[in-house]
């Protein structure tokens, strides 16, 4: 074995390292991390201002026809809520198709017409959802919020101008989706970032709040249309959305607040001796960081050549290595390189300007993410999931109406999902925090909750048992909701947040694409809800066994490298 030998680093340690000539003052002592908490929870607030400010409630009103429009025009993931006599709408969709009726029957624009505009809207929301992930990059999650705040105001504003099919298309359908998924996306990444061992609280704040607007919002949106009118309230609607702006802004990046802790403890260097006279190759081991940014680099050293597949860029404007190789002799030495940090972007620009435009469009959206089988088990099952529930929130009210409840009786038990929901939004993360259980957990238990209520309702159709049904039902989506966007960000390192929740919200809204034509069919063919129930019920168990069986193949695996090292 020769001195100069290529050598490939394959293995990386999540793990610092210290030398040992550091000093107790070096940086080597520490890391930084997020703050959880402190300006975290302006985070929190500023979110629910983003999130609330962008319309999305609508009176449907007194009639049972108003009542019955709204039902014909609930979306997917929309709410319907029961307060005083009147049946509110929670989504923007719902808001348009409502808030816009008349004006687009005076235009004579045809069913298709309104339909092409709202698949439209939620194709993009989900689509340039996924894509979003590259301005937040390049740009940080304020800017691109700010942004999305602007278009979606924009949006409505041009909407009260719409004159034929083509401006309700692009001011509604391109922008509004646009802008929408703009602000949704920045301030769960914001979220993410801020927090880690309090996240779930976090979210589930940032949740109840949006559900309390939900529930002061439909008077106030009542009175303007009977006040301004159906454009006016438009106009009122686009003002609304601009003071989004004040929480966009408050969306501080978290670098400003990282916290230094000591992380480091003491290890000894083990020297190993070849009794031959030989010599071994050890292994290279680089340090990594959540928030860092990596480039490829020939490292050179002693006439040794290693080709470093990532390098990190340090805080302290180095970038550090510590690599143990062989150098001829009977022990093996320590090298530790330290790298100007200008000359590793250096090399990253070099690297990107030979690579063409589909491999940096790659790595923008870090789709090497894909190769992770856990990843792929967690976004798969996320995004199969919450489709089924997605469109389970379509048909409850339609399941309803076809057991011969009243219109008035369908809005109290979607009222009753709406207050379990509400509750254990605020509600779970505490108990989650109480009896230390993750995310992922909390999700399972979340499911088998909506999966109970989901099979009850094919057995029970009194309105006293439904509407206890419904309560638990909205308790299982209350979890469901939460947790849904923190699993996820508890498995990826932090500057991949944006990148994997962008993959689980493109894999929800293809898998939505797909399962709704089949239960639409199911329904036909079979004359009833039941069998579109029970595949919903079958696909929400699959996760679910997917999920539990993942965790404990990975637990077995690690027990079975911990008995191997010992």
């Amino acid at each position: 074995m020769t001195q100069k030998e290529d050598s490939e680093i394959n293995s990386i340690s999540m793990k610092e390292k210290r030398a040992p000539s550091s000093t107790p003052e070096s940086d080597d002592n520490y890391k930084m991390v997020p703050p959880d908490g402190g300006w975290g929870w302006v985070i929190v607030l500023a979110a629910s201002i983003c999130t609330d400010s962008n319309p999305n409630i609508l009176v449907a009103g007194n009639s049972d026809q108003h009542k019955r429009d709204a039902l014909n025009h609930v979306t997917s993931n929309a709410e319907i809520y029961l307060i005083g006599s009147r049946v509110w709408c929670s989504h923007q969709a719902a808001v348009f198709s409502l808030l816009y009726k008349d004006t687009m029957n005076d235009l004579q624009l045809t069913a298709t017409n309104i339909t092409v505009i709202l698949n439209t809207y939620m194709g993009l929301l989900l689509i340039f959802g996924f894509f979003n992930s590259i301005p937040m990059k390049k740009f940080g999650y304020r800017a691109t919020t700010i942004v999305g705040v602007v278009i979606s105001s924009i949006g409505w504003f041009a909407c009260t101008l719409a004159s034929n099919f083509w401006h309700f298309f692009f001011v509604f359908g391109i922008m509004i989706g646009a802008g929408g998924a703009m602000i949704y996306m920045s301030t769960q990444v914001a979220l993410g970032m801020y927090f880690t061992e309090r996240r779930g609280r976090a979210m589930g704040l940032t949740m109840t709040v949006t559900g309390l607007s939900l529930i002061v919002a439909p008077p106030i949106t009542s009175h303007l249309m009977r006040v301004f009118g159906a454009r006016g309230t438009g106009l009122l609607q686009a003002a609304l959305t601009l003071n989004g702006l004040v929480g966009a802004f408050l969306l501080h990046p978290v670098e400003w607040y990282m916290k230094k802790v000591r992380h480091c403890t003491e290890e000894q260097l083990q020297t190993s001796h070849g009794q031959d006279g030989g010599s071994r190759v050890g292994e290279s081991k680089i340090k990594i960081s959540e928030d860092k940014s990596y480039a490829p680099v020939r490292l050179e050293e002693a006439g040794e050549k290693s080709k470093l597949q990532l390098l990190e860029l340090s805080e302290n404007g180095k970038a550090q290595v510590e690599n143990e190789s062989n150098l001829g002799s009977k022990e093996n030495a320590r090298i530790r390189a330290d790298v100007n940090i200008n000359q590793a972007r250096a090399v990253k620009t070099d690297y990107l300007e030979k690579e063409g435009a589909l491999s940096r469009l790659v790595q923008l959206l870090d789709v090497h993410l894909l190769k992770d089988n856990t990843f792929l088990v967690l976004v798969v099952g996320i995004s199969l999931a919450a489709s089924a529930e997605y469109t389970f929130t379509f048909l409850v009210p339609l399941i309803l109406v076809d057991f011969d409840f009243s219109l008035n009786e369908t809005a109290y038990v979607m009222s009753l999902i709406a207050t379990g929901d509400l509750l254990t939004r605020f509600l779970s993360p505490f108990f989650a925090d109480w009896l230390k259980i993750d995310a992922r957990s909390m999700y399972v238990l979340g499911l088998l909750t909506v999966v109970a209520s989901r099979s009850v309702i094919l057995f029970r159709t009194e309105f006293h048992s439904m509407m206890a049904v419904g309560l638990f039902l909205g308790m299982g989506k209350g979890v469901r909701t939460v947790y849904m966007n923190l699993v996820v960000p508890a498995y990826v390192p932090m500057d991949k947040l944006a990148s994997a929740l962008a993959f689980q919200n493109l894999g929800i809204g293809v898998i939505t694409l797909l399962i709704s034509p089949l239960i639409g069919m199911l329904r036909d063919v079979s004359g009833n809800y039941t069998p579109s129930v029970v595949v919903l019920n079958l696909a929400t168990l699959l996760v679910i066994l997917v999920l539990v069986g993942d965790r404990a193949f990975a637990r077995r695996k690690q027990r079975g490298i911990v008995q191997h090292v010992k």
